[in-house]
């Protein structure tokens, strides 16, 4: 279930109930993803309090450690603001993307999901190791711009000619340079 709402405790623990029953075999997944903070759709707290720890979390809004009844400590991913939207933004950008269709964010969340380890999802976590996110970000990166490619809607001749040659190594490495290195 995914939350854009802005609504504060629009998931509560009847809604979250009944997404609980919808999936008796898999583990729920709640993005609260609405900013900032206070207009949170789920706590990640009250989210695994209502739902027993059995779900997986992701929020828009930093938020604090959670210590399950189960004793495992989550720590709560703030996925859209920390992988998914700064490669759109660079792919975009390098690609010089005349549009920026669905499909780029359908592309860039796949292939983040791919990238989660097993272990963190057993914990109700969804997303790599924050302290990776500049690899991270190349190679989600490298997947929106080969979608642009794809999809006909990039302009940058360099990107065309690697996504072309199939060389993802050094559309890889030209993606690094391009990022921003904040070095002062």
């Amino acid at each position: 279930m995914i939350g854009l709402s802005t609504i504060a405790n629009a998931f509560n623990a009847e809604v979250l109930k009944a997404l609980d029953e919808g999936c008796p075999h898999q583990k729920p997944v709640v993005f609260a993803l609405s900013n900032p903070t206070i207009k949170t759709e789920v706590t990640n707290a009250d989210c695994y309090k209502f739902l027993k720890d059995r779900c997986i979390y992701a929020s828009g809004s930093p938020q604090a450690k959670v210590t399950r009844a189960d004793g495992v400590v989550v720590n709560t991913t703030q996925c859209n603001n920390f992988f998914v939207f700064p490669a759109i933004g660079l792919a975009a950008s390098i690609a010089k993307a005349s549009e920026v269709p669905q499909s780029l964010f359908s592309t860039i969340s796949h292939r983040l999901a791919d990238l989660v380890p097993e272990e963190k999802l057993m914990r109700g976590e969804c997303s790599p190791e924050i302290s990776d996110i500049r690899d991270i970000t190349v190679g989600l990166t490298v997947s929106g711009i080969k979608n642009l490619v794809g999809k006909g809607v990039a302009r940058c001749s360099v990107c065309k000619s690697l996504v072309a040659a199939g060389d993802d190594e050094q559309l890889a490495k030209w993606v690094r340079s391009k990022q921003w290195e904040p070095v002062y």
